[in-house]
């Protein structure tokens, strides 16, 4: 895969994954499914953010960089983008409920 600039990107779609208060289990399955995507030249990741909305409704953002134990995932930060911008955020965590964590995945297709 070459390197590109945002400039150059074919179609972007994204997806949010909200969980639960108390539901919020990543077992690895999904960044396992992810990385055999990038790896077959299917997509590329643009960004990743997780959020959690307290039950004050105060929101925490974490990029994929603020991870602690990365694994697998780490050769994917390495190429982010870090695309969202705070308005983005703000726009989201409207959406979540309090107490709630979401996923969320930007990726270009490369098909």
């Amino acid at each position: 895969m070459t390197e590109r600039s945002l400039d150059e990107l074919g179609p972007v779609d994204y997806l949010v994954v909200e969980f639960p208060a108390g539901a919020s289990n990543f077992t690895g399955e999904m960044a396992k499914e992810l990385l055999a995507l990038v790896d077959a030249g299917t997509i590329r990741v643009i960004d990743v953010l997780i959020l959690t909305k307290n039950e004050d409704g105060t929101v925490e953002p974490m990029e994929l960089s603020d991870v602690g134990e990365l694994g697998e995932l780490e050769a994917v930060e390495a190429q982010l983008a870090e695309l969202l911008a705070e308005e983005d955020v703000v726009s989201l965590a409207a959406a979540m409920e309090p107490g709630s964590t979401a996923g969320v995945l930007i990726w270009e297709n490369l098909w």
